[in-house]
């Protein structure tokens, strides 16, 4: 049995118990997450008045994003044509 410590909590290894709760740095990074989170919902709702562009930069980047996506299958080998970087 390979010895895995829980990522948060209580658990029986063996003969002993470990448990994990997150560090200084673990909460301070929830911390910055909760703040985050209030600040962004505090902006959206004294910027209601400007809902339209923050609609617009939305639309902008989710074409962006999906706009960049390319295709799924992969392009065959043209062979004598193509090269590949061992060979060159």
């Amino acid at each position: 049995m390979a010895y895995q410590p829980p990522l948060i909590g209580y658990k029986q290894l063996l003969n002993f118990g470990a448990y994990s709760i997150p560090d200084t740095g673990g909460w301070m990074l929830t911390a910055a997450g909760i703040l985050l989170f209030f600040i962004v919902i505090k902006e959206y709702k004294f910027n209601k008045s400007n809902f339209n562009s923050m609609k617009n930069r939305f639309t902008i980047v989710f074409l962006l994003v999906f706009i960049s996506c390319g295709p799924k299958e992969p392009k065959p080998i043209k062979f004598n044509v193509d090269s590949c970087d061992f060979v060159k």
